[in-house]
């Protein structure tokens, strides 16, 4: 089971320590969270019966949402390391919001057809595109329909590279033009 960590919302880490063979008096413990891009460091309390509590503070700006890794508490105690928990973990948001958007009546949908594919994919759709008047500024301007439209005709060639570079590309080459 995945701990499951939030960028929107402190928490306190809770455990009950038992320590045999040295008193937890003076001890000091702390979480470490690492991800591929950062590890961090939670300074927690011990208390005389063993009741460990480390704060999480909210994460937001520092890890993003899916983020996963691996989390792991340490005890010192008696100059004395010990790691006696530790969890895979995820970045999620505790608090969410989704917004359904009915479609109007009317929607246009522009449509790119291929008629033909030559040895030059990417001269080919920007061809294409200006035959259609489209330009960089109207590819921005209406990305979420036409990227997934590039995207399907980089596909439907075989391009070679992946589609952010052939996208890239197609827009290098209809600046030029």
């Amino acid at each position: 089971m995945n701990y499951k960590l939030y960028i929107d919302k402190k928490e306190n880490f809770e455990c009950q320590l038992k320590l045999e063979g040295a008193s937890l008096r003076d001890a000091k413990s702390r979480m470490v969270v690492e991800s591929n891009d950062f590890n961090l460091m939670f300074n927690g309390t011990i208390d005389s019966s063993g009741k460990c509590i480390v704060p999480i503070s909210r994460l937001k700006g520092l890890l993003s949402e899916g983020t996963k890794g691996t989390m792991k508490l340490e005890v010192i105690a008696e100059d004395t390391y010990f790691q006696p928990w530790e969890s895979k973990f995820t970045v999620d948001t505790k608090q969410k919001l989704t917004v359904e958007v009915k479609e109007q009546a009317i929607i246009k949908k522009p449509k790119i057809v291929v008629t033909e594919i030559k040895q030059d994919p990417v001269g080919n759709l920007v061809k294409l595109l200006k035959q259609k008047n489209i330009t960089v500024k109207e590819i921005i301007k209406r990305k979420e329909k036409l990227i997934p439209m590039i995207k399907e005709y980089h596909s439907q060639v075989n391009y070679k590279k992946n589609s952010k570079h052939f996208i890239r590309e197609v827009i290098s080459k209809l600046t030029k033009h």
